[in-house]
Protein backbone atom coordinates (compact mmCIF):
# COMPACT_ATOMS: atom_id res chain seq x y z
CA UNK A 1 0.00 0.00 0.00
CA UNK A 2 1.72 3.61 -0.90
CA UNK A 3 2.15 5.97 1.91
CA UNK A 4 2.66 9.76 1.39
CA UNK A 5 6.79 9.30 2.39
CA UNK A 6 7.13 6.23 0.36
CA UNK A 7 10.94 6.78 -1.29
CA UNK A 8 11.45 5.24 -4.65
CA UNK A 9 14.47 5.32 -6.67
CA UNK A 10 13.39 7.53 -9.71
CA UNK A 11 14.26 10.28 -12.25
CA UNK A 12 12.00 12.14 -13.83
CA UNK A 13 9.05 21.63 -20.60
CA UNK A 14 7.47 22.26 -23.21
CA UNK A 15 3.93 22.41 -23.01
CA UNK A 16 3.84 23.30 -26.84
CA UNK A 17 5.35 25.68 -28.91
CA UNK A 18 2.81 28.66 -28.34
CA UNK A 19 2.86 28.61 -24.74
CA UNK A 20 6.50 28.13 -23.98
CA UNK A 21 7.17 31.65 -24.21
CA UNK A 22 11.18 31.44 -23.04
CA UNK A 23 11.38 28.36 -21.93
CA UNK A 24 11.63 26.82 -25.70
CA UNK A 25 15.24 27.70 -26.13
CA UNK A 26 16.02 26.73 -22.53
CA UNK A 27 14.19 23.79 -21.46
CA UNK A 28 15.95 20.39 -20.87
CA UNK A 29 19.28 21.29 -21.61
CA UNK A 30 22.07 19.73 -19.33
CA UNK A 31 25.57 20.98 -19.19
CA UNK A 32 27.01 17.60 -17.61
CA UNK A 33 27.19 14.18 -20.23
CA UNK A 34 24.96 11.14 -18.81
CA UNK A 35 26.46 8.07 -18.83
CA UNK A 36 24.02 4.69 -18.06
CA UNK A 37 24.01 3.47 -15.25
CA UNK A 38 22.87 0.47 -12.97
CA UNK A 39 21.06 1.04 -9.47
CA UNK A 40 21.84 4.47 -8.97
CA UNK A 41 25.09 6.48 -8.74
CA UNK A 42 25.60 9.95 -7.06
CA UNK A 43 24.99 12.55 -9.27
CA UNK A 44 27.81 15.41 -10.11
CA UNK A 45 26.85 18.44 -8.92
CA UNK A 46 24.49 20.11 -11.60
CA UNK A 47 24.18 17.31 -13.33
CA UNK A 48 19.80 17.53 -13.27
CA UNK A 49 19.75 20.71 -12.86
CA UNK A 50 15.75 21.02 -12.99
CA UNK A 51 16.04 18.99 -9.26
CA UNK A 52 14.10 20.52 -6.39
CA UNK A 53 14.01 19.58 -2.88
CA UNK A 54 11.34 20.37 -1.03
CA UNK A 55 11.14 20.60 2.73
CA UNK A 56 8.40 20.73 5.47
CA UNK A 57 9.56 23.75 7.47
CA UNK A 58 6.08 23.54 10.03
CA UNK A 59 8.15 21.51 12.65
CA UNK A 60 11.50 22.34 11.71
CA UNK A 61 13.17 22.01 8.48
CA UNK A 62 13.05 18.57 6.88
CA UNK A 63 13.54 16.48 3.93
CA UNK A 64 10.24 15.85 2.56
CA UNK A 65 9.93 15.75 -1.06
CA UNK A 66 11.17 15.96 -4.74
CA UNK A 67 10.22 18.26 -7.32
CA UNK A 68 10.77 19.34 -11.10
CA UNK A 69 11.72 22.62 -11.73
CA UNK A 70 9.52 22.98 -15.22
CA UNK A 71 9.00 26.80 -15.67
CA UNK A 72 10.73 29.57 -13.41
CA UNK A 73 7.95 30.17 -11.08
CA UNK A 74 6.34 26.49 -10.82
CA UNK A 75 8.00 23.28 -9.43
CA UNK A 76 5.55 19.89 -10.37
CA UNK A 77 5.62 17.50 -7.50
CA UNK A 78 3.45 14.65 -6.38
CA UNK A 79 0.02 16.21 -4.97
CA UNK A 80 0.44 13.20 -1.73
CA UNK A 81 3.67 15.63 -0.53
CA UNK A 82 1.37 18.54 -0.23
CA UNK A 83 -1.76 16.95 1.50
CA UNK A 84 -1.15 17.27 5.21
CA UNK A 85 -0.08 20.38 5.41
CA UNK A 86 -1.98 23.00 2.64
CA UNK A 87 -0.31 26.22 3.56
CA UNK A 88 2.09 27.58 0.77
CA UNK A 89 4.79 28.81 2.71
CA UNK A 90 5.14 25.56 5.03
CA UNK A 91 7.24 24.88 2.11
CA UNK A 92 10.72 25.63 1.25
CA UNK A 93 11.97 24.62 -2.09
CA UNK A 94 15.78 24.53 -2.97
CA UNK A 95 16.87 24.42 -6.51
CA UNK A 96 20.82 23.67 -7.15
CA UNK A 97 20.61 21.01 -4.36
CA UNK A 98 23.22 18.01 -3.98
CA UNK A 99 24.38 17.39 -0.46
CA UNK A 100 21.72 17.73 2.07
CA UNK A 101 24.01 17.97 4.98
CA UNK A 102 25.78 21.37 3.82
CA UNK A 103 25.00 24.36 1.41
CA UNK A 104 26.39 24.66 -1.76
CA UNK A 105 27.20 27.42 -4.52
CA UNK A 106 25.06 27.01 -6.63
CA UNK A 107 21.73 26.93 -4.74
CA UNK A 108 18.70 28.77 -4.55
CA UNK A 109 16.33 28.75 -1.48
CA UNK A 110 12.54 29.75 -2.64
CA UNK A 111 9.63 29.61 -0.62
CA UNK A 112 6.18 28.06 -1.77
CA UNK A 113 3.22 30.85 -2.32
CA UNK A 114 0.18 28.88 -3.81
CA UNK A 115 -0.57 25.14 -3.95
CA UNK A 116 -1.92 23.67 -6.83
CA UNK A 117 -3.46 20.06 -6.11
CA UNK A 118 -5.10 18.01 -9.08
CA UNK A 119 -8.67 18.43 -7.74
CA UNK A 120 -9.48 14.94 -9.07
CA UNK A 121 -6.41 13.44 -6.64
CA UNK A 122 -8.18 10.60 -5.20
CA UNK A 123 -5.70 10.11 -1.49
CA UNK A 124 -6.92 5.88 -1.49
CA UNK A 125 -5.90 5.28 -5.01
CA UNK A 126 -2.96 7.40 -5.93
CA UNK A 127 -5.01 7.78 -9.04
CA UNK A 128 -4.02 11.65 -10.48
CA UNK A 129 -0.77 11.93 -8.04
CA UNK A 130 0.20 15.61 -9.45
CA UNK A 131 0.61 18.74 -8.13
CA UNK A 132 2.13 22.31 -8.95
CA UNK A 133 3.89 24.34 -6.05
CA UNK A 134 4.08 28.63 -7.34
CA UNK A 135 7.24 29.52 -5.87
CA UNK A 136 7.49 33.56 -4.10
CA UNK A 137 10.16 34.52 -6.60
CA UNK A 138 11.01 33.30 -10.18
CA UNK A 139 14.16 30.67 -9.90
CA UNK A 140 17.18 32.15 -11.90
CA UNK A 141 18.02 29.95 -14.73
CA UNK A 142 21.94 28.81 -14.94
CA UNK A 143 23.99 25.87 -15.99
CA UNK A 144 23.29 24.23 -12.60
CA UNK A 145 19.52 25.65 -12.44
CA UNK A 146 17.43 24.77 -15.56
CA UNK A 147 13.79 23.83 -16.19
CA UNK A 148 12.77 20.20 -17.26
CA UNK A 149 10.49 20.64 -20.77
CA UNK A 150 7.21 19.16 -20.29
CA UNK A 151 5.44 16.95 -22.89
CA UNK A 152 3.70 18.44 -25.35
CA UNK A 153 0.27 19.73 -24.59
CA UNK A 154 -1.40 17.38 -26.89
CA UNK A 155 -5.46 16.55 -27.14
CA UNK A 156 -4.69 12.18 -27.69
CA UNK A 157 -1.13 11.88 -25.64
CA UNK A 158 2.03 10.46 -27.13
CA UNK A 159 3.24 6.73 -25.27
CA UNK A 160 6.18 7.03 -23.53
CA UNK A 161 7.61 3.80 -25.69
CA UNK A 162 8.04 0.74 -23.18
CA UNK A 163 11.49 -0.36 -23.17
CA UNK A 164 12.75 2.83 -23.46
CA UNK A 165 15.20 3.72 -20.70
CA UNK A 166 14.89 7.20 -18.69
CA UNK A 167 16.62 8.52 -15.61
CA UNK A 168 14.94 9.08 -12.66
CA UNK A 169 16.53 11.07 -9.37
CA UNK A 170 16.50 11.90 -5.78
CA UNK A 171 17.92 11.54 -2.09
CA UNK A 172 15.42 8.56 -1.42
CA UNK A 173 16.96 5.50 0.26
CA UNK A 174 19.55 3.04 -0.84
CA UNK A 175 17.76 0.27 0.98
CA UNK A 176 14.74 0.41 2.76
CA UNK A 177 16.33 2.28 5.77
CA UNK A 178 19.66 3.71 4.74
CA UNK A 179 19.31 7.17 3.21
CA UNK A 180 21.35 9.05 0.99
CA UNK A 181 23.41 12.44 1.66
CA UNK A 182 24.10 13.41 -2.11
CA UNK A 183 21.75 13.40 -5.50
CA UNK A 184 21.78 9.61 -6.19
CA UNK A 185 20.23 8.85 -10.38
CA UNK A 186 19.98 6.11 -12.31
CA UNK A 187 18.69 4.93 -15.60
CA UNK A 188 15.39 2.56 -15.57
CA UNK A 189 13.21 1.36 -18.49
CA UNK A 190 9.94 1.97 -19.08
CA UNK A 191 7.67 -1.00 -18.41
CA UNK A 192 3.99 -1.57 -20.32
CA UNK A 193 0.88 -0.63 -17.53
CA UNK A 194 -0.02 -3.95 -18.29
CA UNK A 195 3.05 -5.97 -17.11
CA UNK A 196 3.48 -3.47 -14.45
CA UNK A 197 -0.18 -4.36 -13.28
CA UNK A 198 0.92 -7.81 -12.93
CA UNK A 199 2.45 -7.03 -10.09
CA UNK A 200 1.58 -3.55 -8.76
CA UNK A 201 -2.19 -4.24 -8.34
CA UNK A 202 -0.86 -6.52 -5.72
CA UNK A 203 0.74 -3.38 -4.17
CA UNK A 204 -2.06 -1.12 -4.28
CA UNK A 205 -5.30 -2.88 -3.49
CA UNK A 206 -6.94 0.39 -3.13
CA UNK A 207 -6.97 1.29 -7.25
CA UNK A 208 -3.84 -0.48 -9.08
CA UNK A 209 -2.15 0.69 -12.07
CA UNK A 210 -4.60 3.54 -13.68
CA UNK A 211 -4.12 5.41 -17.42
CA UNK A 212 -3.16 7.88 -15.44
CA UNK A 213 0.39 5.91 -14.35
CA UNK A 214 3.08 5.43 -15.93
CA UNK A 215 5.62 2.17 -14.66
CA UNK A 216 9.67 1.93 -14.90
CA UNK A 217 12.43 -0.11 -13.21
CA UNK A 218 12.29 -3.48 -12.05
CA UNK A 219 14.95 -6.45 -11.96
CA UNK A 220 16.75 -4.24 -9.14
CA UNK A 221 15.70 -0.75 -10.46
CA UNK A 222 13.82 1.90 -9.02
CA UNK A 223 12.53 -0.50 -6.58
CA UNK A 224 13.45 2.01 -3.70
CA UNK A 225 15.80 5.03 -4.27
CA UNK A 226 14.63 8.81 -4.91
CA UNK A 227 11.69 10.80 -3.13
CA UNK A 228 8.18 11.03 -3.94
CA UNK A 229 7.19 13.87 -6.20
CA UNK A 230 10.73 13.37 -7.85
CA UNK A 231 11.43 13.66 -11.89
CA UNK A 232 11.52 10.49 -14.37
CA UNK A 233 13.04 12.17 -17.20
CA UNK A 234 13.71 10.92 -21.01
CA UNK A 235 15.80 12.52 -23.56
CA UNK A 236 14.17 13.31 -26.80
CA UNK A 237 15.99 13.06 -30.17
CA UNK A 238 17.03 16.71 -29.80
CA UNK A 239 18.98 16.08 -26.82
CA UNK A 240 16.21 17.68 -24.28
CA UNK A 241 15.17 15.97 -21.21
CA UNK A 242 11.38 15.70 -20.96
CA UNK A 243 9.73 15.40 -17.42
CA UNK A 244 7.54 12.38 -18.08
CA UNK A 245 6.60 11.14 -14.61
CA UNK A 246 6.08 11.78 -10.98
CA UNK A 247 7.33 9.37 -8.17
CA UNK A 248 3.95 8.38 -6.91
CA UNK A 249 4.32 5.12 -4.95
CA UNK A 250 5.84 1.49 -5.49
CA UNK A 251 6.67 -1.35 -2.84
CA UNK A 252 6.56 -0.27 0.95
CA UNK A 253 9.59 -2.64 1.74
CA UNK A 254 11.43 -1.51 -1.62
CA UNK A 255 11.42 -4.95 -2.91
CA UNK A 256 13.39 -6.12 -5.64
CA UNK A 257 11.81 -6.96 -8.82
CA UNK A 258 8.88 -4.75 -8.53
CA UNK A 259 8.26 -1.38 -10.50
CA UNK A 260 8.29 1.97 -9.62
CA UNK A 261 4.81 3.81 -10.32
CA UNK A 262 4.89 7.39 -11.78
CA UNK A 263 1.75 9.98 -12.31
CA UNK A 264 2.13 10.14 -16.13
CA UNK A 265 2.94 13.82 -16.77
CA UNK A 266 1.22 13.72 -20.51
CA UNK A 267 -2.21 13.49 -19.43
CA UNK A 268 -2.10 16.55 -17.37
CA UNK A 269 -0.80 19.04 -20.30
CA UNK A 270 -3.77 20.97 -20.09
CA UNK A 271 -4.15 21.37 -16.55
CA UNK A 272 -0.33 22.59 -16.13
CA UNK A 273 -0.72 24.65 -19.48
CA UNK A 274 -3.64 26.74 -17.73
CA UNK A 275 -1.92 27.40 -14.64
CA UNK A 276 1.32 28.31 -15.74
CA UNK A 277 -0.38 30.53 -18.64
CA UNK A 278 -3.54 31.61 -17.71
CA UNK A 279 -3.67 33.93 -20.13
CA UNK A 280 -4.06 31.86 -22.98
CA UNK A 281 -7.33 30.38 -20.98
Amino acid sequence: MPTANFAIFILATILSHKHNGCNAQTCGHVTISQSRVINGVTSQEGQWPWQAQIKRTVFGEQHHCGGTLIHPMYVLTAAHCLMDYRVPFHYQITLGKHDLQTKGPNEQILMGSELKIHPMFNRRTYDNDIALIKLNKPAVLTDKVNIACIPPNAVSPKPVLAGRNCFVSGWGLKSSTLATRYLLHGDVPIITNAECAKKMNQVNLNGGVTDNMLCAGGDGKASCHGDSGGPLVCSESDGRFVVQGVVSWGHPQCADGYYGVFARVDQYGGWISSILYPDKY
